[in-house]
């Protein structure tokens, strides 16, 4: 019995050494040792694993639209269909997730902005007056993504007004497994679908004659003060230009003319929550105590003056 007794001992603190190790190599993984791609059929099992997983807490549930689980396969399957899902993999484990897409379409957008960030119609809040609006100008183009950790915006009375001509990206549902967080995961997940999108909206931009490119996003209130989304939004759009003008080596501030803004919104909003009744999905209403755990803010940068980009003489 005894030798049993020390036998089990020796397993169990060989088992926890081999957590520990294995934790610790977890926390020690940098986002370039891992695979990023465009989520596909295959993956949704693994996806949907995370939401009824141990680690997925009550926290998680406030920051994420979650829908019930009669219906979280369609959706699911429809937005990988549609190309807007992406994944973080080490190896062969999805270890986070995004959504991250070009709204082409005009009553997706509309939906969205209404329904969602809440600057538009009669779900919009204080009359479409912004909580926080705010304008970054730079004389130099190369220095529009130049911000520190908070950008700093110059308040102003600017106000948001729907533009069916303007060129919207979408962002959203972001999750990163526990033990891969404060790594920047998501962020390098995040700059990955910009750039395998960017020649969707690229084209967007020309076909519609776009002047403004829209990023558009939600934060729950304990992120609000996080301004991340800018940063990776505006790095983008500094390659397209560059890209866009074969401008790859060339010395930014030398090219570029006139001055650039970058415009921030931000709206008080409410992550939507669902449930099911009697067979049917529908919203709760704001002060369903679901909706009021995700209060937040509907957030949209955007760049203007688009048309107005072009190559020094």
């Amino acid at each position: 019995m005894q030798k049993r007794t020390i036998g089990s001992l020796r397993f169990l603190a060989l088992l926890f050494l081999k957590i520990q190790v294995v934790t610790a190599a977890n926390n020690h993984i940098s986002p370039s040792k891992l695979a990023y791609e465009r989520a596909c059929i295959r993956d949704i099992h693994e996806i949907l694993n995370f939401y009824d997983s141990d680690d997925f807490t009550e926290d998680d549930e406030h920051k994420l639209v979650v829908f019930p689980q009669e219906v979280r396969r369609d959706f699911l399957s429809r937005s990988i269909r549609k190309g807007r899902i992406w994944v973080a993999k080490d190896k062969t484990k999805i270890v986070g997730f995004l959504k991250l897409y070009l709204v082409d379409d005009t009553a997706e957008i509309q939906a969205i902005l209404r329904d969602e960030l809440r600057c538009i119609g009669k779900t919009a809040r204080h009359k479409v007056k912004s909580d926080m609006a705010g304008t970054y100008v730079t004389e130099s183009f190369g220095a529009v993504y130049d911000f520190d950790k908070k950008p700093d915006f110059q308040r102003s009375r600017i106000k948001y007004k729907y533009d069916s001509r303007q060129t919207y990206v979408y962002y959203g549902n972001a999750y990163t497994h526990p033990n891969y967080r404060s790594r920047g995961v998501n962020t390098a997940l995040e700059r990955y679908a910009f750039e395998a999108i960017k020649k969707d909206i690229a084209d967007h931009i020309e076909q519609n004659k776009s002047k403004e490119l829209f990023y558009l996003y939600g934060v729950v209130e304990d992120n609000k003060e996080s301004f991340g989304r800018i940063r990776v939004f505006t790095e983008f759009v500094h390659r397209y230009f560059k890209l866009r003008l074969g401008l790859e080596k060339a010395d930014d501030d030398e090219y570029f003319e006139g001055p650039t803004s970058v415009r921030f919104y931000r709206f008080p909003a409410f992550k939507p929550s669902f449930e099911m009744q009697r067979g049917k999905l529908v919203q709760l209403p704001d002060d369903h105590p679901l909706t009021l755990a995700g209060a937040g803010y509907g957030c949209l940068v955007s760049l203007n003056n688009l048309d107005k980009k072009k190559r020094c003489t």
